[in-house]
């Protein structure tokens, strides 16, 4: 290969590099918000998880106290949530923020649930760590699984309260995952969502009235959690999560220069211009087929018209397709799914709206050859 070709071949090699990188890192701005002050930025619809707007969205960052939403949802994922125990003392050991635990204190899961989503508290989840896997390092192998069930590419816990570590990084849409996972159980849901929450730990256990570090709670009344973060390395944090005329959003800003405003700007700006459109799509045919029942057919229909959340615009654009069983063994129940239809936009999958029996259908009675003939004429002889 001569020199000239040479030259060719590593410019285009260069430009191929950087296309990819802009591609991983590209910003999507499906609303139109104006730049947001922060290095790393995702908002996500909470019901289908589509990403509306992001800045450096895949790009991996340090998360700081973020982290404690990975580590409070398997905390709360436990069996015995409300059975006392008594702390580790090596575990509770550990720099920064704390709900104050002390050695020989008697304490709960869910408690520890609490003191890491308001106060933060590192001690908090050391403890649960200890206690839940036997050591740190099982309980980070299980937050990793976790996050890559989830769909996490590019997210990786070396801490479980997000002390700066180099291995320690996540990403703002991978981090927007874990949130919308999170809220969907209820007991993480209601404890972000609270300002203030009386626990009781101790020796022996008393009450005690934990404070909610995430302002945002007060600053903007449709606001429902998550979780604050900051470390010198991962700059402040806030993962946030707001519901407005039945729409929901998660705000994801990592290393903001403003935390706070920042997310009620985004959210001001974005629920002008997102809306629920009702699909309103018929079915192709009423009922299907039985097999072995009966009657030989049972009518079909949608569980619901789905209420999707779809940027301003965008109602052109949805498509939607439809998965239904070609026909059924008897028996069939009453309200049995036998189909879905699924919505999406650009090949993303926004809703799915499920397809029913209207009423149900008995095994047809076994009758003898004879009854069978007899049957044909009308006469029944039971």
């Amino acid at each position: 290969m001569n020199f000239k070709k040479l030259s060719i071949s590593v410019i285009c090699f260069l430009l191929l590099v950087n296309i990819i990188k802009l591609d991983v890192f590209a910003n999507v701005n499906l609303l139109g918000i104006n730049n947001v002050p922060a290095k790393g930025v995702a908002v996500i619809d909470i019901e289908s998880g589509r990403l509306l707007y992001g800045k450096n969205e895949n790009k991996k960052m340090a998360m700081a106290s973020t982290t404690k939403i990975m580590t409070a949802l398997i905390t709360l994922e436990q069996d015995g949530l409300d059975d006392y125990f008594e702390v580790a003392p090596d575990a509770i050991k550990v720099e920064g923020t704390s709900m104050g635990l002390l050695e020989g204190d008697m304490v709960s899961l869910r408690a520890l649930a609490v003191g890491m989503l308001l106060p933060s508290g590192n001690d908090a989840a050391e403890v649960a760590a200890i206690r839940i896997a036997g050591s740190k390092d099982k309980f980070l192998k299980m937050m990793n699984e976790r996050a890559e069930a989830i769909g996490c590419r590019n997210t990786h816990f070396s801490t479980t309260s997000g002390l700066d570590e180099d291995d320690h990084y996540t990403t703002p849409s991978d981090l927007a995952k874990i949130a919308r996972c999170a809220l969907n159980n209820s007991d993480f849901s209601e404890i972000c969502s609270q300002q203030y929450k009386t626990i009781e730990y101790g020796n022996p256990p008393y009450k005690r009235t934990l404070k909610n570090h995430n302002k945002l709670l007060k600053q903007y009344e449709n606001c429902v959690g998550i979780k604050t973060g900051f470390t010198d390395n991962a700059g402040r944090c806030l993962v946030s999560a707001a519901y407005k005329d039945g729409k929901g959003l998660i705000v994801v800003t990592l290393n903001s220069e403003d935390i706070c405003q920042s997310h009620i700007d985004v959210y001001n700006q974005a629920f002008e211009k997102v809306l629920k459109y009702n699909s309103r799509v018929k079915l192709p045919v009423n009922n299907l087929k039985v097999v072995g029942g009966e009657t030989v057919g049972v009518s079909i229909e949608k569980n619901l018209d789905a209420e999707i959340l779809l940027v301003s615009g965008e109602e052109s654009e949805l498509k939607h397709k439809v998965n239904l069983k070609k026909f059924l063994f008897a028996p069939v129940k009453k309200g049995e799914v036998v189909g879905e239809i699924d919505y999406y936009i650009d090949n993303f999958k926004v809703a799915t709206e499920p397809i029913i029996t209207v009423t149900e259908v008995a095994i047809e009675e076994k009758k003898g050859f004879f009854k069978n003939i007899l049957a044909r004429f009308g006469k029944n002889f039971d």
